[in-house]
């Protein structure tokens, strides 16, 4: 996937259509501005765009997509001249199953996700594509308890994955496995599992994974987690608020920017913003986006050209300049409401 003439990125997501039926969408954008809208399906049914990644030339999504039958598939859609080349179900419709995250590694690509089992489990899940086809479906958990995959990357000729699966007491417990040869070599817990605990972005940067999340102590708290040689260190990224969580991470020079939200309670009214979160050398600088009297959050970050862009799940992308927000950017069209979810830079 290439661009030219200027920065090219792509955000996926999904648009609300004239009937009330979300429609998985990928936009394209030159100069930070909206060049190209592409649906994903046909707009008939319930379908949602979560993340997105190149391969072998050709761009990619993940999500879902509800059938006749109202089960979810797990679907990859591949794109090519502007419209959608090919629709790649992971799952086959008969239990639920969502993709939640991509990666390319050796020439495949993965997505991460769950499916249920026979039993009504949810089983973290990991699917192999290669050559366009799914080739390999990789269980990360033994479905005798609730889990989930939000995040995967490759590092090093390895897999690693991120989420949360139950524990015996009934609690999510933040998670990153280890894959190598399509098998899972190492299950990391990121918590100790008395309390709530959820990852849902991962990154590596100089030589530390960092995982991300939120974490139940009287209140859910953004969290990130930093794993180096076996050791996991936890660093609360805002205390204040009864309500924050991260859902999105990037490295950018020395810092890891966090994305997610934030709600408090002014009074008797409820109090949502997007927000960024700048590490420095265990030190926090919070962003905040913009405010609202509903749900809104930060999804998606990416950075490009020396700026840091923040997609936010009403429809928005946020130009962020030295620790500040220069512009903001609209999605979707005409009387359509857009959601982002996720954004993948292409630079020329």
């Amino acid at each position: 996937v290439t661009g030219g003439g200027g920065p090219v990125w792509y955000a996926a997501g999904f648009e609300i259509n004239e009937a009330d039926i979300t429609v998985a969408t990928v936009w394209k954008l030159t100069n930070g501005k909206v060049t190209e809208t592409i649906p994903l399906a046909g707009g008939t049914r319930h379908t949602e765009a979560r993340a997105l990644a190149g391969s072998g030339g050709s761009l990619y999504a993940a999500g879902y997509e509800i059938n006749a039958n109202d089960k979810y598939i797990a679907t990859v859609w591949k794109l090519a001249d502007g419209e959608t080349a090919e629709t790649i179900p992971l799952s086959d419709g008969t239990r639920h199953a969502e993709a939640c995250a991509l990666a390319e590694s050796g020439g495949s690509l993965y997505a991460a996700g769950r499916e249920t089992n026979a039993d009504g489990k949810d089983v973290a899940t990991v699917w192999k594509l290669t050559n366009g086809g799914l080739t390999e479906t990789i269980p990360l958990t033994d479905g005798s308890r609730n889990a989930e995959a939000r995040a995967v990357i490759e590092s090093k000729g390895s897999l690693y994955v991120a989420g949360s699966e139950y524990n015996t007491d009934r609690l999510p417990v933040a998670t990153v496995w280890k894959l190598a040869n399509g098998k899972v070599t190492e299950t990391i817990p990121l918590a100790g599992g008395n309390r709530y605990t959820a990852a849902r972005a991962l990154i590596e940067s100089k030589g530390s994974l960092y995982a991300a999340g939120f974490e139940y102590s009287g209140g859910f708290i953004a969290t990130v987690w930093k794993l180096t040689a076996g050791s996991v260190q936890t660093i609360p990224l805002n205390g204040r608020s009864s309500y924050t969580f991260v859902t999105a991470l990037i490295e950018s020079g020395n810092s890891v920017y966090a994305a997610g939200t934030e709600r408090s309670v002014d009074g008797y009214r409820a109090v949502t913003v997007a927000m960024v979160w700048r590490l420095t050398d265990g030190q926090v600088q919070t962003i905040p986006l913009v405010t609202r009297n509903w749900h809104i959050e930060a999804t998606a970050l990416i950075e490009s050209r020396g700026s840091i862009y923040a997609a936010e799940d009403n429809g928005m992308v946020w130009k962020l300049t030295n620790g500040k927000v220069t512009e903001t950017i609209p999605l979707p069209g005409g009387n359509r409401r857009g959601y982002a979810q996720a954004i993948l830079p292409l630079e020329p």
